[in-house]
């Protein structure tokens, strides 16, 4: 796909591997993952709400989400590639629980403010915050990589921190601080 701009765009196709030039694609408003292979190339922008009902994906590409109003994180699936949260205005919220897949796959927070709820977010590598506010509310978040990282700018402490892998080695650039419950498995 070379870069262009949609309105809403759904990957439907299990067959499906895309691949985004390095100019990237933007979605004005929605995009659905219910079947893909494989996501490949530049960014993924997306400026409305996004929706995660595959069980099996992965790619190199990066899912950034830089709205103007409030978007949201749905669905019962899997992201098999990078998000990057970075709203110009308003803020990315999590309406179900995140998981990303895929070795080289982090959650990255570059702007804006991310909520998130009473939700678990599940990561096999780093959470980096540069810039925002994040709000863990009630949530947990569990690293479940051999060497994943948590980069944050600022005091914005963890709900729930699980660390879930015998043989990880993490790497905290900042304090990690834990509001109630750190468990090590």
């Amino acid at each position: 796909i070379g870069y262009a701009q949609f309105y809403n765009v759904i990957f439907n196709n299990s067959n499906l591997v895309a691949t985004i030039n390095a100019n990237g694609m933007t979605a004005a408003n929605n995009v659905t993952f219910t079947a893909l292979t494989t996501l490949n190339g530049g960014n993924l922008n997306v400026r409305g709400s996004i929706w995660f009902n595959d069980a099996a994906w992965n790619g190199n590409s990066k899912i950034v989400l830089f709205g103007l109003v409030a978007q949201f994180i749905n669905g019962t699936g899997v992201c098999g590639v990078s998000v990057e949260v970075c709203p110009t205005s308003g803020s990315v919220n999590l309406n179900s629980n995140l998981t990303l897949t895929g070795a080289s796959s982090d959650l990255i927070m570059t702007n804006g403010q991310f909520n998130c709820g009473s939700y678990t977010v599940t990561l096999p590598r780093s959470f980096i915050i540069t810039s925002g506010t994040f709000n863990a509310n009630n949530s947990i978040f569990n690293f479940i990589g051999a060497a994943p990282t948590i980069t944050v700018n600022q005091y914005q402490p963890f709900y729930k921190l699980t660390l879930n892998n015998p043989s990880m080695v993490l790497t905290s650039t900042s304090n990690t601080i834990v509001n109630s419950i750190l468990t090590l498995t």
